[in-house]
């Protein structure tokens, strides 16, 4: 029995990505989760590159980096273009932060209402189809995004994951000196304040 919201919780994540992975392949692919393909395959021309480091992409757009083309190079090298290779690992992706939150969840309020939450959130629409769909970066926002509920950082402190969570919003934010688009960290959703804490604000 004291495993049983575990398993409840990998369920869940499984409910997750089967829904956000039916008939994958619909609706077609559009703009935004093409954005990133022409630097994923390494920039053999200037389709969507704002800004190279030598020949490597560093900018697809004034306001979005190319850390998910980093991360899909190996995908595409290897398996190729298609719907599933575009959507399949934003989706596996977010059922990642998904377990990430369970565990937050769970040593802040306990198993039951972790799991309950995390219920909520795996057959909600708002964390499905931006997972499915990935418009921009958004299932790699997730993760930075569920950062505060980590007070302490201790966990990611262990492995270093902080550098790397630091990074992932940072990729998709604009230079200042461009432009008069400016951003705070509440907006990528790392301010403290904004988490609900049991007891509190």
């Amino acid at each position: 029995m004291r495993r049983l919201p575990d398993w409840l919780a990998f369920a869940a994540v499984c409910v997750f990505v089967f829904l956000a992975a039916y008939r994958i392949e619909l609706p077609g692919l559009y703009y935004d989760e093409l954005a990133f393909v022409n630097a994923a395959l390494g920039a053999p021309d200037n389709t969507f590159i704002y800004m190279r480091l030598g020949r490597l992409p560093f900018l697809v757009f004034p306001y979005m980096g190319a850390l998910k083309a980093w991360g899909y190079y190996p995908i595409f090298h290897l398996f190729g273009v298609s719907a599933l290779t575009i959507r399949l690992p934003a989706i596996l992706l977010g059922a990642v932060t998904l377990l990430i939150f369970y565990q937050f969840m769970r040593a802040k309020l306990g198993a039951v209402w972790a799991t309950i939450a995390l219920w909520i959130m795996a057959v909600d629409p708002a964390s499905i189809f931006p997972s499915r769909l990935d418009w921009g970066e958004e299932a790699m926002d997730f993760i930075p995004k569920i950062r505060p509920l980590d007070s302490d950082h201790s966990s990611f402190a262990r492995v270093g994951g902080g550098a790397v969570l630091n990074f992932a919003p940072s990729s998709t934010l604009p230079p200042r000196d461009r432009g008069s688009y400016r951003v705070t960290p509440s907006e990528v959703g790392c301010a403290p304040k904004h988490v609900i804490r049991p007891g509190g604000s």
